[in-house]
């Protein structure tokens, strides 16, 4: 679509914004720790198509959040991301290995704008408090001190108790291809979708037909995880991944993801557990109810 349109789609969008919503300063960034973020910033980054980099708020944290916190506050305070922050360029970058003419040995990364980078860094500070009860403890992805080495720990701890006491036991893996841009962001966050959105997300997955309906109720369900987030930090929330989009170098076209847990930034690994976290604990209640 035309870069117009898209804006005529994100105005539309800011129509939806609930004036009724109780702000809480707790979910405004506050200048400290946008500081903190900046002055924490990897340099030789890097930016998305707004042209700044993480080098340039390395350098100067101070005057980086001088200038940018008045906008985060209004962001946090209005509950509406600005358009450009929404999206980033698509680029193909090599896996390192194999043939570099087969399409197969690149992967897809998104270039965001560094701003709203660290601005949902703050953002996932603060969903954390809320959405970690809701966790299972064995859940790894996004979680402060829980990286692969632990999943690999819990992993090979298990299948050592099953040959000590003499039980049967199973590891089922399962590899989600790109998966943080194939989510289903309804099943993780209240969302205005629109039916032809709706229609348009389950027409891009690969599932039966049979499951479309199933689906597509669960999409319109109140979701699991509106008990623990406030609603001033919900709406900010959903309004992150609203009118997303992606564009990709020498084209004037830009594309609108329905999908996804905005690949590239903060939010991405916490956002996609989010959407697992409910499924999880009712497959272990099913286990446990019938004593495995």
């Amino acid at each position: 679509m035309g870069v117009d349109e898209l804006v005529e789609r994100y105005n539309a969008k800011a129509q939806d914004t609930k004036p009724t919503v109780q702000r809480l300063a707790g979910n405004v960034c506050d200048m400290r720790f946008l500081t903190c973020s900046y002055a924490k910033a990897t340099r030789r980054r890097a930016g998305g198509t707004d042209a700044v980099i993480d080098d340039l708020a390395s350098i100067a944290p101070d005057e980086m959040s001088r200038l940018l916190h008045p906008l985060i506050v209004k962001i946090d305070l209005h509950m509406k991301e600005p358009l450009r922050h929404k999206g980033g360029l698509a680029h193909d970058l090599y896996k390192g290995k194999g043939n570099m003419a087969m399409m197969d040995r690149y992967r897809s990364i998104l270039l965001c704008s560094i701003i709203a980078k660290h601005h949902h860094r703050f953002l996932r500070t603060r969903l954390l408090k809320f959405v970690k009860t809701a966790f299972l403890t064995t859940q790894c992805g996004g979680m402060p001190g829980k990286g692969t080495d632990l999943a690999a720990h819990m992993a090979r701890a298990f299948v050592e108790a099953t040959a000590t006491t003499g039980q049967s036991g199973l590891i089922f893996f399962i590899d989600l291809s790109i998966g943080f841009d194939t989510v289903i962001r309804e099943l993780a966050m209240r969302l205005s979708s629109d039916p032809d959105e709706v229609e348009a997300i389950l027409d891009g997955i690969e599932i039966p037909d049979c499951c479309h309906d199933a689906l597509r109720e669960m999409m319109s369900q109140p979701n699991k995880m509106d008990e623990h987030i406030p609603d001033h930090l919900a709406e900010i929330l959903a309004d992150t991944h609203t009118t997303t989009w992606f564009c990709v170098e020498g084209r004037e076209e830009v594309a609108q993801s329905l999908k996804g847990s905005r690949p590239g930034t903060a939010l991405a690994v916490l956002v996609f557990n989010m959407a697992f976290a409910p499924t999880l604990r009712e497959i272990r209640t099913s286990a446990i109810e019938q004593g495995l």
